[in-house]
């Protein structure tokens, strides 16, 4: 039941995407319409309704079977769903395989390193510069229609309302900025405390999807507070690698038509192993180095994510002119033009991806005593450990005939 309806009756509530993304904390709106389309994808939610440009937002419901719906995690500011229910959901997402209970027994003994004193609320505001996350021009609002799957804005009395020049509909309340900030800042102190209160979770969908843990959902600015038994962490982070890992479909398309590999696709591979990918269509168009994280997402939701069609974006067609045997590869995997199974390429890739760092790599290191914690394409191990790592790390991406470029941060 929802709101004393029946599930068949329930018309899904309304998601703004500029709401969401603030309240995600994710970088922009594209990033956060590929969010719900892989929750759709994987049949957790479904788009219920239509959408009217400044009306009417896209409705969403919970599908009717979302069998890879993984946990429930309560945050008693925004939800009324009690603690025994949240705990009894949870409770069957145990970690179930070997490796798993492997990896959670050496995650738990992370910690971190947080002022004396401070509370949590503090440590985001010192460590993490909300306010240039928030685009000044972004117009924040709540929609009339509100739902008991999203919170309830707390209107500010400020003068300062973030708003679109073209003025205000009947149909939208406004929120300040400040709330936006607030509700960001909550979400992190929260991620923050569940570390301090050693509420770790490892889940893993199936035996070669990504593994999802409190450090994956983590802001890459809090990662320099992460400690193993007090010592600090170093990531290895592989420039360019999810277009490199790609690569590996590329090659096995062509390979299996039993000819020679396209010149193009030979050079693909060459400038992800480079790390030289996106710097060759950030130069095309443009694009400032400060603006390389919001690029990288639009290029791979524009060319690796989207459906097949005839229309072609500024981007789609650089990327086509460069390497036009590679596109068409992508095109094939994804089912070809107007298919609606067209994340097929993102699933086989993000598969290929955790076997590579999690399986081959990440479980090697711990199987031999070593800490190592996999961020989806990156790894973070202890100083000590980093040569050896790193030689796990290029041998198994040596097995596909690929040589990455690796950059080390210092957290």
């Amino acid at each position: 039941m929802l709101q004393g309806k029946n599930y068949s009756d329930y018309k899904g509530c309304p998601l703004n995407i500029k709401i969401l993304t603030s309240i995600l904390g994710t970088r922009n709106g594209t990033v956060t319409s590929l969010f719900l389309k892989n929750l759709i994808s994987e049949n957790i939610i479904k788009r219920v309704g239509g959408y009217t440009p400044g009306i009417k937002s896209y409705h969403y419901a919970l599908a009717n079977k979302p069998e890879n719906y993984l946990s429930i995690t309560g945050n008693p500011q925004f939800t009324k769903i009690t603690d025994k229910i949240i705990t009894k959901r949870n409770s069957t997402c145990a970690v179930k395989t070997k490796d798993l209970k492997i990896y959670k027994k050496f995650i738990q003994r992370i910690t971190l390193d947080i002022k004396e004193n401070e509370n949590l609320s503090e440590t985001v505001s010192r460590n993490y510069n909300i306010q240039s996350h928030i685009n000044s021009k972004y117009e924040f609002y709540s929609t009339i229609d509100t739902s008991p799957m999203m919170m309830t804005f707390e209107e500010k009395p400020l003068e300062h309302l973030v708003r679109k020049a073209s003025g205000k509909s009947k149909n939208k309340q406004f929120v300040s900025k400040y709330a936006a900030i607030e509700r960001i800042k909550n979400a992190n102190a929260i991620a923050l405390q569940a570390i301090v209160d050693g509420d770790w979770y490892v889940h893993r969908i199936n035996n070669k999807s990504r593994v999802y843990t409190n450090l994956t959902n983590l802001k890459r600015e809090f990662r320099k507070l992460l400690r193993y038994d007090g010592k600090p962490l170093i990531e290895l982070d592989i420039r360019n690698s999810q277009p490199l890992i790609a690569s590996i479909l590329i090659k096995n398309y062509w390979a299996g038509k039993g000819i020679t590999m396209p010149e193009d696709v030979t050079q693909y591979q060459k400038d992800c192993e480079a790390g030289i990918f996106y710097d060759y269509f950030m130069k095309l168009n443009n694009v400032e180095v400060e603006n390389r994280s919001e690029f990288k997402v639009q290029l791979f939701a524009e060319v690796f994510f989207s459906r097949v069609s005839k229309r072609n974006t500024i981007l789609k067609t650089q990327f086509i002119e460069k390497y036009p045997s590679a596109y068409e590869a992508i095109c094939y995997i994804k089912g070809g033009m107007g298919s609606v199974h067209y994340n097929k390429f993102a699933i086989q890739l993000q598969c290929k991806e955790a076997s590579i760092i999690f399986d081959d790599t990440n479980m090697s290191l711990l199987n031999d005593g070593m800490p190592a914690f996999n961020i989806f394409d990156s790894i973070l191990c202890l100083h000590e450990n980093k040569e050896i790592a790193t030689e796990r790390l290029m041998q198994a991406f040596a097995v596909y005939g690929l040589s990455p470029t690796i950059n080390y941060k210092n957290h």
